[in-house]
């Protein structure tokens, strides 16, 4: 006699083939025949696994959907917790600690700490730390991400970010628009923007057209925009518009924007990247810039951006393949557009050398453009307004362009004194000089110390014919201009450091060069630094290296290590006051410049402390001067 399911197992196998859905979950996920036996059947007895014989006789859930569904859960909350600006909490939290941060919020920056790993000494301590606390959220309705569920936020089927390319929820309000465009341009050239500006400036205020509309510019860079309007018109923003949400926003629409139709979605995006990355330069968080800059980089070398204009590569087709690489999905239609291409290529060039003798040691700084085998045959860059004049003439090409450079050869087309060729130049030397220091070694000889020497000697001969050329720094009514100018003064004197500094307590030429650079870069000519409004973040570390010059010169004369020198203590320490004073006038908008401020005050206290000791130390000795030459 056969048992029934419910008194006891069956295991003859002449049983009833079971009902679709009465099989256990454990048979049914591994596709085997189950005998339907409870509480646990005939397979899961003979070979039993971790997982319990679960059931669901197809009507209440099964254990594996309800940790599926638990999967969801957090899965949503985690979306949640990520991005609070952008969601509402199933629970509204009350943060206990509010007036702590709003005190702490009016403080510059913890001390800095120093760093034992592989990090790059320049770098802050994480962002968590080094960034003033999160600011507080204000109700900006356009910005935030709305849903018309009313259910639990963990729900995973909440929209955290819309991505619906016509919403108008994604733009800030429309009489706010012109003041932020016009904010960021005003000071966009700082912060690596290659587009042309008029074009630009006129397609950002087509707000009649749809977010995301082909003659608009891209999401991202849009989106971007934005963001750096915000943050430079704060706070004067806060209460109308969330800079975290559009962070949010910007990250977001630049991963998913190539994936669009845009007609010019690559180079937009490449912008889009370039701008974040020199805004989370600003904000001191260097991990998140260089990953920006990495995605950049990708896009110019993938797109062939580095060949514009080869002497050696046909030029640009909308659809062809060559060298296994996709080109832009559009050729250029004319002057403007191609020399934004080429801009585009060197702004990324230029950013990712100067990121990378910031924040690398010098004996990493060199990543993908600087790869064995990369030929760059880009045309050196005009000014952006310089294209609408007809300057890119055909016979206007490139031809291995960064080594002709490097090695002394006169371009063949006059298209390299430009500004923006200028900043580019100035850039790779800074870069080649700290790659040198990097390899040299007190014990090298023979051919090592050979081939050292006649690299050093190329580069300080390149770095001094440089500076023949170099326009003069004077106090311009162009403000873009100054800045653009003072930007190239400074990076030529940071070569100049970089490369004699190894040398500068040991050799007097070399110690006069780098004092002499340093005082370069802090007096700037006179030029009154209150009236450029936003620099370059890359200044933090200019001005922090040139007062480093001078205070490890105070520190060797007090070592009374003898070597000729034109300049007097008392000059070297006014030298660091005008550091310093460059220094405060920048570093309460910019956390890097103001985390590089912390780093040379505290060198300089130190350096006071070492001169009190010093000096206290000499006066003793002085009484003993007599008895002694009796």
């Amino acid at each position: 006699m056969s048992k029934s399911p419910s008194s006891g197992p069956i295991r003859s196998g002449h049983s009833r083939p079971l009902r679709r859905g009465k099989a256990c979950s454990v048979c049914r996920m591994l596709k085997i025949k189950c005998d339907g036996a409870h509480p646990i059947c005939g397979p899961c007895q003979k070979n039993p696994r971790s997982d319990a014989c679960d059931w669901d006789n197809g009507q209440a859930k099964s254990k594996v959907a309800m940790l599926t569904e638990t999967v969801e859960t957090l899965r949503a909350r985690i979306i949640e917790l990520e991005n609070p600006g952008l969601t509402t909490p199933s629970v509204t939290l009350h943060d206990p600690y509010h007036e702590f941060k709003k005190q702490r919020s009016r403080s510059p920056l913890p001390e800095p700490q120093r760093q034992t790993g592989p990090s790059t000494s320049f770098s802050p301590a994480p962002s968590s730390s080094s960034l003033p606390p999160t600011m507080h959220r204000h109700h900006f309705a356009p910005l935030e991400a709305r849903t018309t569920s009313t259910g639990s936020s963990a729900s995973p089927s909440r929209q955290i970010i819309s991505r619906s390319p016509a919403s108008s929820s994604e733009e800030p309000p429309q009489p706010l628009i012109p003041f932020l465009i016009d904010k960021f341009l005003l000071h966009a050239a700082e912060f690596g923007f290659f587009l042309d500006t008029l074009s630009f400036h006129r397609s950002t205020l087509l707000v009649k057209l749809a977010f995301g509309h082909h003659h608009r510019p891209t999401p991202a860079l849009l989106t971007t925009a934005y963001l750096w309007g915000v943050h430079l018109l704060r706070p004067d923003t806060l209460s109308q518009v969330d800079e975290h949400a559009l962070l949010i926003r910007a990250l977001h629409h630049v991963v998913t924007d190539t994936l669009g139709s845009h007609p010019k979605r690559i180079l937009h995006t490449i912008q889009a990247e370039v701008l974040l990355a020199t805004y989370f330069f600003r904000n001191g968080r260097l991990m998140e810039a260089k990953v920006r800059l990495s995605s950049a980089v990708s896009l110019v070398l993938s797109t062939q951006m580095h060949r514009i204009r080869s002497s050696h590569y046909p030029p640009f087709t909308p659809t062809a393949i060559f060298n296994d690489t996709p080109v832009l999905p559009q050729a250029p239609e004319h002057a403007i557009e191609e020399g934004e291409l080429i801009n585009g290529f060197w702004t990324v060039f230029s950013l990712h050398k100067m990121l990378s003798f910031t924040l690398e040691p010098p004996t990493s700084i060199c990543g993908a453009l600087e790869a064995p085998g990369l030929q760059v045959d880009a045309p050196w860059p005009f000014e952006s307004h310089d294209y609408r004049n007809g300057c890119l003439t055909p016979e206007i090409q490139g031809n291995d362009t960064i080594k002709h450079f490097l090695s002394g050869i006169p371009p063949s087309n006059r298209n390299d004194t430009s500004l923006t060729a200028l900043v580019v130049k100035a850039s790779i030397l800074c870069h080649q000089a700290t790659y040198l220091s990097g390899h040299w070694a007190p014990n090298l000889a023979g051919r090592e110390a050979e081939a050292f020497n006649a690299s050093f000697r190329s580069v300080d001969t390149l770095i001094d014919g440089f500076r023949t050329w170099l326009p003069q720094l004077i106090q311009s009514t162009n403000i873009a201009t100054t800045k653009t100018i003072m930007l190239i003064h400074g990076l030529t004197n940071a070569a100049t450091i970089k490369l004699h500094g190894i040398f500068s307590f040991s050799n007097t030429i070399s110690n006069q060069k780098c004092v002499q650079a340093a005082c370069d870069m802090v007096t700037v000519n006179g030029i009154d630094l209150r009236r450029l409004g936003a620099v370059n973040s890359v200044y933090g570390i200019l001005w922090q290296m040139a007062c480093q010059v001078f205070i490890g010169e105070i520190s060797r004369r007090q070592s009374q290590i003898s070597l000729l020198s034109s300049i007097s203590e008392d000059s070297l320490r006014h030298h660091i006051n005008l550091g310093l004073d460059a220094f405060k006038i920048f570093s309460d908008d910019c956390v890097f410049i103001r985390y590089q401020r912390l780093k040379v005050e505290e060198a300089y206290a130190a350096l006071n402390a070492a001169t009190t000791d010093y000096l206290s130390a000499t006066s003793s000795l002085t009484p003993l001067t007599p008895s002694r030459s009796l």
